[in-house]
C-alpha cells in the first residue's frame, strides 16, 4: 500500500524520524547522523505514520470509508478539546446538504485526516490516533447522532446504517472498542452520553454544538436522506 511504518521509540518526535517501507518483519530505521538504513526487529506494537488514503490504498476515499468498517479513532491526550464553533459547524453542515442535493457533484472533499495507526495483534478493531482532523471528523459524528436522533421513526434502515457508522457492532455493547470516535477525557463522558441519548450531560461546548445541529435538522425544510446522501459523499481525499 505504501505505508510508512516506523518502530515504537522512547521519546521519539515522529515528524523528524526518518523512516522506510516495512521489509518483511523488519524495520529499516535511519541514523541522523550517518544517513544509512538499519534493519531492526518490530515489536508486537508499532506506530504506522498515515494519511487515510494509504490506509485503505484508494484514490477516493470517503467518510463512509473509514466510518463503514471496524475501525476506532482515538483523539491523543495533548491535543485540544472540541472547540469548532456554530459558524464552523453551520459552514460544514450547509455543504453537506449541498452535495447531498446535488445530481453533478459525486463527493465533496472537506480535507485530510491524518492518523498514526497503532497495530496490536491481540485487537479486533485497528485504532488510529487522530493527528489533525479531529474538529471535522467530531462534528460528522455529532449530525449523524442527530439525524440517527431524527430519523429513528421515519427510516429504521438509514438509522441501522448510521448505528454502523457510529459504532463497532460486533463489539460488546459499552465495551472501548464499541465506539468508532474516542474523544480526549474532557469531551468524552458527554459524547458517550449524547451516543446514549442521555439528557444527563455537561454543558460543555460538543453538547451546545450537538443541540444545535439537532435544531438545525428539525427546523430544516430538506428531507433526512438528502443529509444522509450528503453525508456518505464526504471526501477526505
Amino acid at each position: 500500500m505504501g505505508v510508512f511504518t516506523i518502530p515504537l521509540l522512547s521519546g521519539a518526535i515522529v515528524p523528524r524520524i526518518k523512516y522506510k517501507k516495512l521489509t518483511n518483519s523488519r524495520v529499516l530505521q535511519s541514523s541522523e547522523n550517518t544517513h544509512r538504513w538499519r534493519p531492526v526487529y518490530s515489536p508486537k506494537i508499532v506506530i504506522r505514520l498515515v494519511f487515510v488514503y494509504k490506509i485503505l490504498d484508494a484514490k477516493h476515499v470517503t467518510l463512509r470509508d473509514i466510518l463503514g468498517v471496524s475501525n476506532q479513532f482515538k483523539i491523543p491526550i495533548w491535543q485540544r478539546t472540541y472547540n469548532w464553533r456554530i459558524d464552523n459547524v453551520k459552514r460544514l453542515y450547509d455543504d453537506i446538504v449541498q452535495v447531498g442535493q446535488s445530481e453533478k457533484e459525486k463527493t465533496h472533499f472537506i480535507g485530510p485526516i491524518t492518523c498514526i495507526e497503532k497495530i496490536d495483534i491481540d485487537e479486533n478493531v485497528k485504532t488510529y490516533q487522530i493527528i489533525d482532523g479531529q474538529q471535522r471528523l467530531t462534528t460528522c459524528m455529532l449530525i449523524l447522532q442527530a439525524l440517527r436522533n431524527v430519523i429513528v421513526e421515519k427510516d429504521s434502515n438509514i438509522k441501522n446504517r448510521i448505528e454502523g457508522w457510529l459504532f463497532n457492532q460486533y463489539e460488546p455493547d459499552g465495551s472501548e472498542e464499541h465506539y468508532k470516535l474516542i474523544l480526549s477525557q474532557e469531551d468524552n463522558e458527554s459524547f458517550r452520553n449524547i451516543l446514549k441519548s442521555n439528557n444527563n450531560t455537561t454543558s460543555n461546548n460538543i453538547t451546545k454544538i450537538f443541540r444545535y445541529i439537532t435544531q438545525l435538522i428539525y427546523q430544516s425544510e430538506i428531507n433526512e436522506t438528502v443529509l444522509w446522501s450528503g453525508l456518505k459523499r464526504l471526501s477526505l481525499v
